[in-house]
């Protein structure tokens, strides 16, 4: 018998000490238990994980949906599910532990050939799958081998519709690759990033992965914003530039996202927009102060990534107000 508290791990208990985990503790695996150390305290997503970790072999380290969730990261409501699921580990390869593997209901056991791409969390003592590995193991089995085409949408009804199927889950999958190489500290560098994906071959499902990766872009500051970005794209529009840095009278402004050479912004206003009168009033003048510099400002809501028709028309008439620049012409002409 195991026990595991909320800090350190004991592998071997006394008389008293078993009967106390018996009538204290919560059964995490068979043999594992965790006892709390203070009264009505439940065992979190990182006690799970350290459990799983003592019934697997030596070298074992946890990976997808679990090491993601672990980091904080910001995650879409079917993976937060997912977390809350069977704790997902990376195991030894074949030839270092033989045949034996644990076969636990709690678990979901992934077996990938070497290199093993892991790395030691140091923060919480766990050996961890890489992120990037991570998001391809858990974009490999949300998508179920689908591969596209995600964009544009094969029916004209259904372009810029990402509420339900396939394309739901594609949304859902761009969304988790842009939160790790978001703008305000990323857990991944972007470029290290595509060079891994670019380059792994040992995974079921690995091209539907890619074909996801595609739309993952750097900088960006919520799942809303990716949402908005592929409404655009899927549209027909060209590819946005996100939180594109702008001065206006001599403050740093971002642009969510803005296509420079026609000189459109969309701007997405959330929940804070409505519910705090400061951020609303900043983003009313904020808005004033792109439109007294030329900028053409289409503002989004919620209620646009449901319903996208209404915004895809308002982009429609803000780029025939604003056709590209011929780039052929010479500068002052």
């Amino acid at each position: 018998m195991l026990c595991v508290g909320t800090i350190a791990t004991t592998p071997g208990l006394t008389y008293s000490q078993a009967r106390r985990v018996l009538r204290d503790g919560t059964k995490l695996f068979r043999g594992v238990y965790f006892l709390p150390s203070e009264p009505d305290e439940s065992p979190s997503l990182l006690d799970r994980a350290r459990a799983a970790l003592l019934v697997c072999p030596p070298g074992s380290a946890i990976c997808g949906i679990t090491a993601l969730a672990l980091t904080g990261l910001d995650l879409p409501r079917p993976f937060e599910d997912q977390a809350r699921g069977p704790v997902h580990v990376l195991l030894p390869t074949r030839a270092q532990v033989g045949r034996v593997e644990p076969n636990r209901p709690e678990l979901v056991l992934h077996r990938e050939r070497s290199p093993r791409p892991t790395w030691r969390w140091e923060r919480a003592g766990l050996l961890m799958a890489r992120l990037d590995h991570c998001w391809a193991q858990v974009v490999a089995r949300h998508l179920k081998g689908q591969v596209g085409p995600f964009l544009p949408a094969p029916d004209p009804a259904l372009r810029g519709q990402f509420t339900s199927g396939a394309r739901q889950a594609f949304l859902e999958c761009v969304q988790l690759g842009d939160a790790l190489v978001r703008r305000q500290d990323p857990l991944i560098k972007h470029d290290r990033f595509v060079a891994y994906i670019q380059g792994l071959s040992q995974l079921k499902g690995v091209r539907a992965a890619r074909a996801a990766f595609r739309y993952v872009r750097p900088q960006t500051d919520s799942p809303n914003e990716t949402w908005l970005r592929l409404i655009a794209l899927d549209a027909g529009f060209p590819e946005p530039a996100i939180n594109h840095r702008l001065q206006v009278r001599m403050r740093d402004r971002l642009l969510d996202l803005g296509w420079i050479d026609r000189m459109i912004a969309l701007e997405y206003h959330g929940a804070q927009h409505f519910n705090d009168p400061i951020q609303a009033r900043d983003d009313v003048s904020r808005r004033g102060q792109l439109q007294g510099l030329g900028w053409v400002v289409v503002e989004a809501v919620y209620r646009d990534l449901l319903q996208p028709a209404d915004l895809i028309g308002r982009l429609t008439a803000a780029f025939a107000g604003r056709p590209a620049p011929d780039k052929r012409a010479a500068p002052g002409t």
